[in-house]
């Protein structure tokens, strides 16, 4: 796409190129941000179905369900990130360049792109929610039945030494 600024004055023209500039820092700071979503998302993509393929979560340690939790975690971070998210201080100073810059911020849906990423790293984080709890009760299932197993052994071993 090719964008024109015309009819303005050069010292005009400068602040409408630099309310513009603003909307497409955040729409690329956005889209990279996307991509990294869209690479941690697709190597988690599958895992609904292996659970619900194997009834159990074999396939995916306690470990790394943590550490995608955390990828999804740190994906999350960009809503703190104000150059994404919030309209710069710049326009407090300059309202008719706010203007300029809502319509190229509407016109590349950074705020509709924003809403739709928050709500997939919300599903991904909720799906590893699940996921860990499946892991972590296993995880306990299986400590729990050693102990028994321990408990059994010594009370065979303290059965032996009865006189």
């Amino acid at each position: 796409d090719v964008i024109w600024i015309e009819g303005a004055a050069p010292e005009e023209e400068a602040l409408d190129r630099l309310a513009f500039s603003y909307a497409l820092v955040q729409c690329v700071r956005l889209a990279r941000v996307e991509s990294h979503a869209e690479t941690t998302l697709d190597a988690m993509r599958g895992f609904s179905h292996l659970l619900a393929e194997t009834g159990n979560a074999n396939f995916i340690t306690l470990r790394e369900v943590n550490q995608h939790i955390g990828k999804v975690m740190q994906l999350r971070e960009f809503n703190l990130d104000a150059d994404i998210v919030e309209t710069p201080d710049f326009f407090w100073e300059d309202s008719a360049r706010e203007s300029l810059y809502q319509q190229l911020h509407r016109e590349l849906e950074i705020d509709g792109r924003i809403g739709a990423l928050n709500r997939k790293l919300m599903y991904a984080h909720e799906s590893l929610q699940n996921i860990n709890s499946v892991v972590v009760n296993k995880h306990s299932t299986r400590l729990e039945s050693r102990i028994l197993l321990f408990v059994a052994f010594e009370a065979c071993l303290d059965a032996a030494h009865l006189p």
